[in-house]
């Protein structure tokens, strides 16, 4: 019988940022102090493994902060929320802990605190049904205009009315695609600035450049994640970017269908193809683990390597909450 696959490329680092890290640990301590029910604003994180097991525990996850009871515990999501639903919690006596990841915490920090002397427009690059862009906007001072874009054509037909114009990225955007945009922006309004030294978060830039590694050693890619998560599906546009077939995988039971498209590349490489594989940020060490696991046990004779694109080791974020029965 043809060999088929000759080698599976992990890319590291791959799967749970510090971010995500912290956002589920913190869950788990609320599990632990608080018991249940214990709600949560948004999903956690976008990884609906994560989220099942979580909802098994009693985890109540909610959109409408109006949902939960009065003087019960509510966490914050790893995206953030508006200004309005801290507020709104507050008003409720809640008790609230927050999980959201501190480099969009960072964004949240800069545009609430622009200054009511400054005025400008202020260009927001990134889905608009987000909830971290959900958030970020929700923070903007009322004084400022501000547009939502997330493709070139949007920025080509963007209209201001000031030359003054600042922008600020999604954190999970695909670097690729964010940069185009930018490029567009900079062509019509050769004066905007960055508002925010935070852009693209250090893991999403990590994981883009591991599939940009991926690409010159692979015939396919896999990406491990949820269809929910933007870093993961952003994953699956930079290989297509860089002209590599790219299948965004949530269940096992996806990769008969994937094996389909695998026979279909072999069919035409000259030997044995390499199959990559990376993971979003949201995704359980668990989940790549069975994926890589199923595909060495499927073909036979294949070689696993690891490709070490960046080290992660030691990055961590500081929980500050105070895990305590007392308010």
């Amino acid at each position: 019988m043809e060999k088929i696959v000759n080698k599976v490329i992990l890319a590291r680092p791959s799967g749970f940022c510090a971010g995500v890290r912290r956002a589920v640990e913190i869950l788990n301590r609320c599990l632990d102090a608080y018991g249940t029910p214990l709600y949560v604003k948004h999903k956690i994180v976008h990884n609906q493994r994560v989220v099942s097991d979580m909802e098994k525990r009693g985890v109540v996850f909610i959109e409408d902060i109006e949902e939960v009871p009065c003087n019960s515990n509510i966490v914050f999501s790893a995206h953030g929320v508006s200004k309005e639903v801290e507020e709104k919690a507050k008003e409720k006596k809640l008790r609230i802990i927050d999980a959201t990841c501190p480099l969009v915490k960072k964004v949240h920090r800069k545009v609430e605190t622009i200054s009511t002397s400054e005025m400008y427009e202020l260009v927001v690059i990134g889905s608009a049904k987000h909830p971290e862009i959900i958030g970020t906007i929700g923070r903007i001072p009322k004084h400022i205009r501000y547009h939502v874009i997330s493709s070139t054509d949007e920025a080509e037909s963007l209209n201001t009315g000031s030359v003054n114009i600042r922008y600020i990225t999604q954190t999970t955007l695909s670097v690729d695609e964010a940069q185009d945009i930018v490029s567009v922006l900079i062509k019509r309004f050769p004066s905007i600035k960055q508002e925010s030294d935070i852009d693209i978060c250090y893991a999403t830039q990590n994981r883009q450049d591991g599939v940009k590694k991926l690409v010159e050693v692979a015939d396919v890619i896999l990406v491990v994640g949820s269809a929910i998560s933007s870093n993961s599906n952003n994953l699956v546009k930079v290989g297509m970017y860089h002209g590599k077939k790219t299948f965004l995988i949530e269940s096992l039971s996806e990769l008969d269908t994937i094996h389909e498209a695998i026979l279909h590349v072999r069919q035409y490489a000259v030997a044995p193809i390499n199959i990559g594989v990376t993971a979003g940020a949201s995704t359980p060490d668990v989940s790549i683990i069975e994926v890589v696991s199923t595909l060495r046990k499927r073909y036979k004779g294949v070689i696993y390597e690891e490709l070490d694109v960046h080290n992660e080791d030691g990055i961590s974020f500081k929980i500050s909450h105070k895990f305590s029965n007392s308010k």
